[in-house]
Formats: structure tokens, C-alpha cells, sequence
């Protein structure tokens, strides 16, 4: 008789233990008890027995052979501790749910020795196509191995894997699904049958079975598209990296720009041209001349040449984006008596005016317009800029009958909606006004005029990766689909972030790291947001032992529950919190935590 260790999906981060009279390998699944149910689990090796202990034993053996190799069950392992979660439940995520109704699944034991170490390349370049041909050409290159290629947005990978037919055999190429359990299992099927399968797929395409001592390429790294959506949090790039160490697959890390993180710890080089792709045109609104808006407190930012040159473009049948990462009628609403700005109870960032109630742009968070100030009990309260709402009928006002709609994050609100704004831009042009969500469609509509309404508001959200976050969507615009004309409508074009877009992004990093590294800001520590379930008394005590225990924390406002950890080693925080993620305490709840590395 054995002692096995088991995963079973939970928020729980240690195994289960369970008698077995059967031998049981690491990687088959068991039908075990949990309470007063029955669960399958993972078999994740032996256990050993500690007196006075009582296990239960296994219901049943569900596989005859493993089905997940330990490579991919290491892999797991690291990125669960590298974010502060349940390995089980990062393997849950991973997998079909049918994987975990015990229902049939393929075998992929893939424990060839390695003869080779893992190793990596970074390869980072502006133009899209450059890279993709780059990306074609390691492929060809390859054709004795498996390889799997992730894109930070599936559409780009239908795409690459588009242009891939007829270049590599049918029976060896893959577009893995972007969901769907019965879809993903046949695709499992399909892959591990076949002889040094290429898989192109999206972020969930990081879960895909690639064999030992292939070829792992992720793109645009350093997007924030790779972390998970539900669930633990946590990147699946972080997981396709560990996936390549841990088989010895060769890893490319590619994109327009590096994560902090990379560049911080190799330093890669800038390859072809530094100079940003297409025509920037930098707008000083202190100095422009700027149509004027009764009934703001300060005017709209349109440059009268942005307004000439977007009439010009639309009038000539083409598409033009005015981004402005915020919605809503008004932004940044403030008190007329005392100038402090409503903020939000959840994340302290500036509030927009979304019809009858507030909307923050950072958390998401929304609540009801005060009645009053909330800093000095005035009366008054009023928005400092426009949001797109707002912008939306002064467009249509300067473009009279042409095509003009939005697109954020809630409008249009399904697919079919979207597939009929965007087919009458493409058939006769207009003009867009969106959020970052736009920068997807880029590829498809190919604007000829993108303007950044007002940069700086990209760059002073409350957030240390904010400006990181300005840079690199004002670079994916100048890059993505083609060249074209970008105006960047500002009042400080001093700031470093500004000056990277003309001398690179190791300008940009090199200025932004000195900094960060000034405040202990990740990557020179990591940024650990631990939200305290409302079934504990109070989130004071948590913080109160945090401290203890020698950890930087801030507190929450009042009435919040989210605390703020920086530490420079996330193995001894997660050796502290362990104590609070056992199974054992399900009936008080787990807190929910948030990691940031880059």
C-alpha cells in the first residue's frame, strides 16, 4: 500500500493525501473523496506517512497510463509560486473541464531525457511583418521538432496561421482552439498524434502539448493580454516559459518591446531601426491653436490641424482613430469649491461620469454621484475634460453624414454588432473613437490617421505601470498594421515615455527602471494585492502579522480590504501565507491575490 499526493482543484495550495493498494504514477488521474463528495485529481507522486494521521483511500484509478507529463506538472508548480496560487487550480484553468470529469483523455507522458538544456533568444523588432517572417523562417528552420507559437490576441495567430498553409504540411499544423472543452480535447487528440506538430494559438494556447526539446516562440511578451482573465491570476506567458525550461525547449521571446523584467535581467538588443515606423507628429497643445467648447471648464483638446487633417482623411474614404483611454460624458470630476477630485473608494483613481453614475477607469469599480463633496461637503461638482460619450456628437458634428461610432470596452456590446461597425468603416471609411480596446483593430481596418487625444491622461493613472502602459499602446499604434500618420496631442513632451517613441525603448527603459528602482517598484520587488474575504473580521490583523514578519505593507482606505505587499522574495511571503490556504479553513474563505512581477 502507498501514500499518494494528489491535486485536487481548489484554492487550497498543498496536496491531498490518499492510501492506494494500486501503484499510481505521477500524471494518471484518481477519483478520490473530499468531504462528502467525490472529486478527480491529479496524482502528483508518493507521500509520506506521519503518525496519528488518518487518510482516506483513492475511489478508483481513472487512467492506466499518465496522461500529463511531470515537466508539465513542474511547470504548474513554478507558476503557482511565482504567483501566489493554487497549483491545482492553475492546472484547472489549463485543462478542459472534461479532463477533470474523468472523462477519456490522450496520453501525453512525454519524459524523453533531455539532452539538451533550455535556452533563449529575444528577438524584438518594430515592424510587424519583419517579425513574422522571422517567426516563419525559425519555424522552416525547425522542421525536425515541434513547436508552438503564441500570440498575445488569437486573431493574430489565425492570421500567422494563415500564412503558414501550404508552407508546412496540413497533417503538422494546428490553430489551437480558443475555447470550448470537447473542441480542446480533440485538438489534444490531434496534436499527439502527430509527427513534430507546429501549434499557433492564442494565450490558452500556452496549455497545448508541446514534445520535449521543441521550439516555444511568445510574442509581444510584455503585453498584459497574457495574464488569465478568471480565476487565480497569473500569466500564461510566465507559464510557457516555465513549460520550455522544464522539457528543454527552446524559447524566442519576441514582440515590439521588452518586459521590465527582460530587459532589467538581459538586457537585449534593439534589432533593425530604432526610429518608430510611419509618420509621428507631436502636437504641443500649449502652443497649438485648439477649437473651443462652451460648457467645459477647460477646452476640448482638438488641435485645429488634427480636426483639418481628420476631415481630409475621412473625406478620402480612409479610417481614422481618435483614442482616449476613458469613457464616459465627463472625467476627472472635482469639486468646484475646494478642486479635489472625486476619487474611487476602491483603488483611489479619478472617477468618470457615465450617465447617472461613476465609473472608475483603473478598477472598474462603479458608485453613485455624491451629493456633495466628499473632501468639504461643496455643492458643486463638475468634469474637467470629455470622455467619449461626449466626444461622440462633436464628431459627428464636424463629419457631418460620415460614419462616425465608438469602441470600448462595453460598445458595441456582442460580436455581430461589432462585425457591422467595422465592415462600414471598411467599405467607406470614417471615423473611430475608442479606448485601447481599438488597437485590435488595427490589423483589419488599417487606419490611415491614428490621434492620441490627450497622451498625458494615458500616462497619470495611479499605477507604476502606467506609463509603461502609454508607451506601449502609443507604439503599437504607430507599428501595428502598416505605417500610417500618428499625431500625439500633449503638453509635456519632455517625458521620458514621449522621448522613447522617437530613440527606442531602451531610452525609454533605461529612464523608467531608474526610477522605479528609486521606489522599489517591480521588477526590483513584487507588487503582491491581497483582498480579504468579508467573511473575516478584519484585514487590519493580516497587515498587523505582515509587518511582523519584517514585509512592506500598505494599508486600505477605509472601508477596503485590499492590501498592497512589496517584497523582493516571493518565496518567503508565500511561505507565510500558507497557513491561510489550507483546506481546512474553506468554511472562512480565502483571500484573493493579485501579483505583479513587471
Amino acid at each position: 500500500m502507498s501514500l499518494l499526493k494528489v491535486l485536487v482543484p481548489g484554492p487550497w495550495w498543498h496536496e491531498l493525501s490518499y492510501e492506494c493498494d494500486l501503484p499510481v504514477a505521477a500524471g494518471q488521474r484518481v477519483l478520490v473523496p473530499v468531504g462528502r463528495s467525490q472529486r478527480v485529481g491529479l496524482c502528483v507522486g508518493e507521500d509520506e506517512y506521519q503518525a496519528e494521521v488518518k487518510v482516506r483511500k483513492i475511489v478508483a484509478i481513472v487512467d492506466a497510463e499518465p496522461v500529463l507529463p511531470t515537466s508539465y506538472i513542474r511547470a504548474a508548480r513554478i507558476t503557482a509560486g511565482a504567483f501566489l496560487c493554487s497549483p491545482s487550480e492553475v492546472l484547472h484553468n489549463l485543462l478542459p473541464s472534461g479532463f477533470w470529469r474523468g472523462e477519456a483523455f490522450p496520453s501525453y507522458a512525454d519524459e524523453l531525457p533531455l539532452t539538451t538544456a533550455s535556452t533563449t533568444d529575444f528577438q524584438y523588432r518594430w515592424d510587424d511583418e519583419e517579425q513574422r517572417l522571422f517567426y516563419r523562417d525559425e519555424l522552416l528552420r525547425n522542421n525536425d521538432h515541434a513547436a508552438l507559437v503564441l500570440f498575445s490576441e488569437r486573431d493574430q495567430a489565425v492570421r500567422f496561421h494563415k500564412s503558414l498553409i501550404g508552407l508546412i504540411p496540413k497533417e503538422r499544423l494546428f490553430l489551437w482552439p480558443a475555447s470550448g472543452s470537447s473542441t480542446a480535447v480533440k485538438a489534444w487528440h490531434a496534436v499527439i498524434k502527430a509527427k513534430h506538430p507546429v501549434i499557433i494559438g492564442g494565450p490558452r494556447a500556452a496549455s497545448a502539448p508541446v514534445p520535449s526539446g521543441g521550439l516555444i516562440i511568445i510574442d509581444e511578451e510584455s503585453s498584459p493580454a497574457w495574464r488569465t482573465k478568471s480565476g487565480p491570476v497569473f500569466s500564461l506567458r510566465s507559464l510557457a516559459a516555465a513549460r520550455a525550461r522544464e522539457s528543454g525547449c527552446r524559447l524566442i521571446l519576441g514582440g515590439r518591446l521588452p518586459s521590465s523584467r527582460v530587459f532589467s535581467g538581459f538586457e537585449p538588443k534593439e534589432q533593425g531601426d530604432r526610429n518608430v515606423p510611419g509618420l509621428l507628429r507631436l502636437i504641443d497643445l500649449n502652443q497649438a491653436s485648439r477649437l473651443e467648447f462652451k460648457g467645459l471648464k477647460f477646452p476640448l483638446p482638438l488641435s485645429d490641424v488634427l480636426v483639418s487633417e481628420t476631415i481630409r482623411h475621412v473625406s478620402e474614404n480612409q479610417v481614422v482613430f481618435w483614442l482616449l483611454d476613458r469613457r464616459g460624458v465627463s472625467s476627472e470630476i472635482h469639486c468646484a469649491e475646494c478642486g479635489q477630485s472625486v476619487s474611487c473608494d476602491r483603488c483611489g483613481a479619478s472617477l468618470t461620469l457615465e450617465k447617472h453614475a461613476m465609473r472608475c477607469p483603473v478598477c472598474g469599480h462603479k458608485q453613485p454621484v455624491p451629493s456633495a463633496c466628499p473632501s468639504c461637503g461643496g455643492r458643486v461638482l463638475q468634469g474637467a475634460s470629455p470622455g467619449l460619450e461626449l466626444m461622440l456628437p462633436i464628431a459627428r458634428n464636424l463629419l457631418s453624414d460620415r460614419t462616425v461610432c465608438l469602441w470600448h470596452t462595453d460598445d458595441p456590446a456582442g460580436k455581430k454588432e461589432g462585425k457591422i461597425r467595422a465592415a462600414q468603416l471598411r467599405m467607406n471609411g470614417g471615423l473611430l473613437l475608442g479606448s485601447r480596446r481599438a488597437l485590435s483593430l488595427l490589423d483589419e481596418l488599417s487606419p490611415s490617421l491614428i490621434a492620441w487625444l490627450d497622451a498625458d491622461a494615458e500616462a497619470r493613472q495611479p499605477h507604476y505601470m502606467s506609463r509603461f502602459n502609454a508607451y506601449s499602446m502609443l507604439l503599437e499604434s504607430c507599428c501595428r498594421g502598416g505605417r500610417r500618420e500618428v499625431m500625439l496631442q500633449s503638453r509635456r513632451f519632455s517625458q521620458p515615455w514621449i522621448r522613447g517613441l522617437r530613440n527606442g525603448w531602451r531610452d525609454f527603459w533605461t529612464g523608467e527602471l531608474r526610477e522605479r528602482k528609486v521606489f522599489g517598484f517591480p521588477p526590483y520587488s513584487h507588487l503582491v494585492e491581497i483582498e480579504v474575504p468579508a467573511s473575516w473580521q478584519k484585514c487590519e490583523q493580516l497587515a498587523f502579522e505582515l509587518d511582523e514578519a519584517g514585509f512592506f505593507t500598505m494599508l486600505p482606505a477605509a472601508g477596503e480590504r485590499k492590501l498592497s505587499v512589496f517584497t523582493p522574495q516571493m518565496a518567503s511571503l508565500r511561505h507565510f501565507l500558507e497557513k491561510y490556504f489550507t483546506i481546512s479553513r474553506s468554511r472562512l474563505g480565502y483571500p484573493k491575490i493579485e501579483v505583479w512581477s513587471d
